[in-house]
């Protein structure tokens, strides 16, 4: 049984998503219209109880993705070793902001760690994590 009991994009929620389901909105997002995918466990942990969830913004071909177990500390899937010190303007759950150049992060890793979070709950020790 998967971690994940909820699914929420910019316009819809799905309880009890699949894989498949989650690929789809990863695939989906484009910075523009869709521009969010926010994973939870069930509640109390997850939403709408909890506070525990994933976060995954953007969209072609550049996102940024953060886990959080108590909505205060973050940890940030960051390319590893990133020297660049350069911002960059991205559209994340329908706000532009900006985020650093290391945050910035392919559709390969989003799906990556999406792909443990979705099944274990879990930062996969793959993946770059940075705490912000």
């Amino acid at each position: 049984m998967p971690h994940v009991t909820s699914l929420a994009t910019d316009s819809d929620v799905i309880d009890s998503p699949t894989w498949d389901d989650v690929l789809n909105s990863l695939r989906a997002l484009d910075s523009k219209e869709k521009t969010i995918v926010v994973l939870a466990p069930a509640s109390p942990k997850g939403v709408p109880e909890g506070e525990e969830h994933m976060s995954i913004g953007g969209g072609s071909g550049r996102y940024i993705a953060y886990v959080t177990s108590d909505n205060v500390t973050f940890w940030n899937a960051e390319t590893a070793g990133g020297l660049d010190t350069s911002v960059t303007r991205l559209t994340v759950g329908g706000q532009e902001g900006e985020y650093a150049a290391a945050q910035i992060v392919s559709l390969d890793v989003v799906t990556i760690v999406a792909r443990a979070y979705f099944e274990r709950g879990e930062r996969t020790p793959s993946a770059h994590w940075v705490q912000r």
